[in-house]
């Protein structure tokens, strides 16, 4: 783990409607960082999204968010409402359906996107075998 020290500038303006002061603050926040995290930015990658999460005022841990690739070899279908995707260990269907959205009954969509998904399935197999 590497420790970092980053300044956070903070501009508060008071009194906005006359626009008298601006008054600016600085914060001195020790970040801890994994080895992973810390060889990414000193290897070029100037950015890493991630969360930070305050152990004090004054100290935090970053949690990189994980990337996935897809995985050579691998093969999937765009649906409209998620994906259908097939590996060499295993077939992976996911569907995000907004309960809000208009003229979409749920398990209509469940049903024609899942028989969309077996028959992508089914012609990868066919192709592979």
């Amino acid at each position: 783990m590497k420790n970092e020290e980053f300044s956070i500038l903070n501009s508060q303006l008071i009194n906005p409607i006359h626009n008298i002061k601006t008054f600016y603050t600085t914060m001195n926040v020790r970040i801890q960082l994994s080895d992973e995290a810390y060889k990414a930015l000193m290897n070029g990658n100037g950015r890493l999204e991630g969360s930070l999460g305050l152990v004090s005022p004054t100290e935090g841990n970053f949690n990189a968010y994980r990337r996935s690739a897809s995985r050579p070899g691998g093969k999937y279908i765009k649906l409209p409402h998620g994906r259908a995707s097939v590996g060499d260990s295993h077939v992976r269907l996911t569907l995000r359906i907004a309960l809000d959205e208009a003229d979409i009954t749920p398990a209509d969509v469940l049903i024609d996107e899942s028989r969309q998904a077996s028959d992508f399935v089914d012609r990868v197999f066919d192709a592979e075998f």
